[in-house]
Order: structure tokens, then sequence, then C-alpha cells
């Protein structure tokens, strides 16, 4: 009976806390950049059944995600992506393989955390770089292997991870009507 309740309660063990962070780079930092982010999900792999060949883990996004692996804000919290990594979230998710960090990113409100000034509202991406003014209001998704393995396994007893994400703002030039999936793909982990 004690081996059943002891199994019962390893199980249920966090594994360790994950924080998150993003930063921006360049190749000259532009004088503003945020994003404003909604929601951030670490996929958990599954093992695709069928032949070898197929047999790569990779992340599912039907499958059902555990709470505590997902954050998703009341608001969409603004990063700005000039300065220090800025933290966005510490997720406690259980242990696990994980193959894929989504990132949703949407309009700020002007209740968003870390709002820079009003110019912000209603723009999930915002880049000034002297008089080039690059905006969008649409959302988008980043969907990133964790780490350049492109697995994450967090076990019980393993000391706190960060997941750095990094933004490459060089990425962002070119036709602003699709600005809102260059900002997504500009992310990358590191």
């Amino acid at each position: 009976m004690s081996l059943v309740l002891l199994l019962a309660c390893h199980a249920t063990l966090p594994g360790p806390p994950v924080d998150v962070t993003v930063q921006g780079e360049a190749a000259q930092l532009p004088d503003g950049a945020w994003v404003a982010v909604e929601a951030i999900v670490l996929h958990p792999c599954r093992v695709a059944e069928g032949p070898w060949w197929l047999g790569e883990a990779h992340a599912h996004l039907g499958h059902v995600i555990d709470p505590d692996s997902r954050l998703v804000f009341d608001v969409p919290q603004v990063a700005s992506l000039t300065g220090a990594p800025v933290r966005l979230a510490t997720l406690d998710p259980p242990p696990e393989t994980y193959c894929a960090v989504g990132v949703h990113l949407a309009p700020a409100l002007g209740s968003s955390l870390a709002l820079p000034d009003d110019d912000m509202v209603g723009l999930s991406a915002r880049l000034l770089h002297g008089p080039e003014r690059l905006v969008t209001a649409g959302a988008a998704d980043a969907l990133l292997p964790p780490t350049a393995d492109g697995v994450l396994t967090l076990s019980e007893g393993d000391d706190r991870v960060t997941l750095k994400l990094v933004v490459d703002l060089d990425r962002w030039a070119g036709a602003p009507d699709e600005l809102a999936e260059k900002v997504a793909g500009s992310f990358r982990v590191e």
C-alpha cells in the first residue's frame, strides 16, 4: 500500500521552474522595439507511431497540454527588445520532454504590463529606427525548438531552467503588411 502511495505522490511532483526571457538583437539596435506576448506554451513531444523513420519526436499541437506548461496572460505583456533580457514568465511544467516553445503575439491593451506609451496600444509589434516606424496589429504565432538539440527534457530535481527567446530585429525589414509573420519568424531560442 505504501509503495502505491509513494508512486502516486512521485507522479505528481513538478519539474523545475522554467524562466522565459526575451531580448532583441540587431546589427544596429533601433531606437525602440517592442512585442506584445499573450501566451507562452511548452509543447510536449510525442513519438509518432509507424515506421522507424517516422519515429522522431515532434510537437503535436492537438494534444492536451498541462496547465502548468503554459501561461496565457490576462492581457498581453509588452516586452522591450532593446535592452537587457526581459523576464516574461516562469512556467512550472511537469517532468516531460518538450519539443517546442509556442509564443503567441497579440495586440497590446491599455492595461498591458510594461506598456511604453499609448502608441503601443492596439499593436502586437513596434519598431522605431530613426525616421523608420514599423508597426503591426496582427496576431501571430512562433513555434520554436526549445534547444539547439530540438528537445528540452525536464526531470524532477533539476535546477531552474531559463529559455531565452531572442528576436532578430533585422528580419523585421520589408513589407509592412506581412510584419506580424516576420516578427513571429524572427524568434529563436538560445
